[in-house]
């Protein structure tokens, strides 16, 4: 995992919301539409109704799509061993923390400590396991290399 696809991840979870606003927002909403039937020989309006089907399935898989990679990138945070490391990952990503108050709840530590020792130091440390992520194309793959 790496600290840009933690950033994705973040951007999809707001996503998710955004997604299940409007897919609420679908299901209320009927298309009304008047057309002529000339079946009788004149014409005659007709009143048609209708939904759209097609992008609400399209918006729906998508939804089940991001649903997927963060619920695994969540499990990831959650598989984090260190307990510091694990709260600050989740404070900053899942949470949209600022490092202010990230060093603040893990009290005498300042926002660089907490950006750089534990953070970037982490990141650094496990730049050759961020092949196996949530994110890429090894997305079967758990942060030891393992097959979920």
């Amino acid at each position: 995992m790496t600290k840009e696809q933690l950033k994705k991840y973040s951007r999809e979870k707001s996503s998710i919301k955004l997604l299940t606003d409007e897919l609420e927002q679908m299901c209320g909403e009927t298309v009304h539409d008047y057309g002529y039937d000339y079946t009788k020989g004149f014409k005659h309006i007709i009143h048609l109704e209708g939904f759209n089907q097609k992008l609400y399935n399209q918006r729906l898989a998508r939804l089940s799509e991001i649903k997927k990679r963060v619920e695994k990138t969540e499990r990831w945070i959650e598989s984090l061993e260190d307990d510091r490391l694990r709260f600050v990952i989740r404070s900053r990503y899942s949470e949209d923390r600022s490092w202010k108050w990230i060093a603040k709840k893990l009290s005498s530590v300042s926002e660089d400590y907490v950006r750089i020792m534990i953070h970037d130091k982490y990141f650094e440390r496990n730049k050759n396991n961020s092949e196996n992520s949530v994110y890429s194309e090894n997305s079967d793959y758990n942060n030891n290399g393992e097959v979920d």
